[in-house]
């Protein structure tokens, strides 16, 4: 059975304007900057938070009537400990005015390339796979909703298709990634979201960057225990680092 997930997207490409300058959108780019691949998992996480589009799309879709959650990054005290799983917990996010409804994500990157001769160079799925055991181990901390959230970092500068805003990743082997059934061992209650960061061009993500997600099971909701809750609420207490 073919399968297809639809993603959220939001584009954007920039570079500074002058008088003297005129700029072309949306075109290929001889730049030959950093890969989107070289991002470390929290360094990916950090690029993520501060991406409005993710802000105010993608974490608004957790929660009802148009709140804004707030979120803190890999957090052990007072939820884990260092070293015993499941380690930090990556991304949780709170409605301020609900703390009983606090979400937690355990995230794994997927770093892809598209090789000049069109082949596609993939690294970190297997990873992905041994984290299942990792978050799992989630729901003995209590969250109202726990999920996988798999980052793909896209790199597609060397596509040749004609427009760049297709310059990602396609075939068989991503469509094997992005799959909930390659995760068989994942508890029912945990729900899977994508996120795929693609590079279109040689130039810097941070100045030409093609961003979207996918929901692709939500997870269940339970009810959050009281002391669960408490802990939820002296996170609240501490400012974003």
């Amino acid at each position: 059975m073919n399968r297809t997930l639809h993603f959220n997207t939001s584009i954007m490409d920039s570079a500074p304007v002058t008088d003297a300058l005129s700029y072309n959108f949306f075109a290929d780019s001889t730049d030959d900057d950093p890969s989107v691949t070289d991002l470390k998992e929290d360094d990916a996480l950090r690029w993520l938070v501060r991406n409005p589009f993710i802000r105010n799309e993608f974490f608004r879709e957790f929660f009802p009537n148009g709140v804004v959650p707030e979120y803190r990054l890999n957090l052990i005290d007072p939820f884990t400990r260092p070293h015993l799983n499941p380690g930090d917990v990556d991304i949780l996010l709170i409605d301020p005015n609900n703390p009983a409804t606090a979400i937690a994500f355990e995230c794994k990157r997927v770093k892809v390339v598209s090789l000049p001769d069109g082949k596609l160079k993939i690294n970190g799925a297997k990873k992905v796979v041994k984290a299942v055991g990792q978050v799992n181990s989630y729901r003995i901390l209590g969250f109202h909703q726990v999920y996988f959230l798999i980052i793909v970092l896209d790199d597609g500068r060397h596509h040749t298709a004609p427009n760049q805003m297709f310059h990602y990743a396609t075939g068989r082997q991503i469509d094997e990634i992005l799959s909930t059934p390659w995760l068989p061992d994942l508890h029912q209650d945990i729900g899977v979201v994508y996120i795929r960061i693609n590079q279109l061009t040689g130039k810097s993500i941070d100045h030409c960057h093609s961003i979207g997600y996918c929901i692709d099971k939500p997870a269940a909701r339970r009810e959050q225990p009281l002391d669960t809750t408490a802990k939820v609420q002296m996170v609240l207490k501490h400012p974003i680092h």
